[in-house]
């Protein structure tokens, strides 16, 4: 009888560690299959809260426009036109490249001419209408006077001429000769 008891007993301690295992591989499955997609999800609401992370990818790097920019805010402005320049021969078809030269050029350098060559340039190279309209957009705001960039590098004397040929230029006589 001892012996049965303890049969039994051996038996049911095999049959509840077999119950475990089961429970365990069954709590397992049920993690994997609910665990990996709520860490996918968890993983996208974590990546959009810091919004830094980015969630595009590019076939080629953007261009560096750093150095270009600070020597023109140094006031390094034919340095900083060729480097721009050197970018536009890699990334032809990047609209921050014309719009960059276009503020020096109609800017502080006041040369309309070469800013208009660059202009017809970014029309031939931009595929987006929405770049090429927001580029005339710019130069004609900078040829109005509305918009100046780089103001810390021209001259008082420059500032007042854009000004009064931007007041002239409201004038309706003035405006049925131009």
């Amino acid at each position: 009888m001892f012996h049965d008891a303890m049969m039994m007993s051996g038996g049911m301690i095999m049959q509840a560690i077999g119950m475990l295992i089961i429970l365990v591989a069954m709590i397992a499955a049920i993690g994997i299959a609910t665990g990996y997609p709520a860490a996918l999800w968890i993983g996208d609401k974590v990546a959009e809260f810091i919004s830094c992370l980015p969630n595009e990818r590019f076939a080629v790097a953007p261009p560096i426009m750093g150095p270009p920019a600070s020597k023109a805010i140094r006031g390094d402005l034919q340095e900083a036109l060729a480097d721009y320049e050197a970018l536009l021969e890699n990334y032809p078809d990047e609209p921050e490249i014309y719009r960059k030269i276009i503020e020096l050029t109609l800017g502080p350098m006041n040369q309309s001419e070469l800013a208009e060559d660059y202009l017809h340039l970014a029309m031939e190279n931009l595929q987006d209408a929405k770049d090429r309209s927001r580029l005339i957009k710019l130069a004609a705001s900078i040829k109005s006077g509305e918009y100046c960039p780089f103001q810390h590098l021209q001259t008082e004397k420059l500032r007042s001429t854009r000004r009064a040929l931007a007041y002239i230029s409201k004038v309706p006589a003035v405006k049925k000769l131009l």
